[in-house]
């Protein structure tokens, strides 16, 4: 899902844990797969960042507009 303004746009992401491992999530990681311009990431935050297996979280992106 994408909001997007003049100056600055929303994304929000949904990770789900299919694997009977926990998944441990870091920003810098969520960073590198991010398809984002150079210097257009403004913020990423992680509603849960270990999750169990078959477990589900939001991830929140505030980047620059194009």
């Amino acid at each position: 899902r994408e909001i997007q303004g003049p100056k600055l746009r929303g994304l929000t992401y949904r990770v789900q844990n299919n694997t009977q491992e926990p998944l441990v999530l870091s920003e810098q990681e969520f960073a590198d797969e991010l398809f984002l311009q150079a210097n257009a990431l403004v913020a990423i935050l992680i509603s849960k960042k270990i999750l169990a297996p078959e477990e589900g979280t939001d991830v929140y992106v505030v980047a620059r507009a194009n």
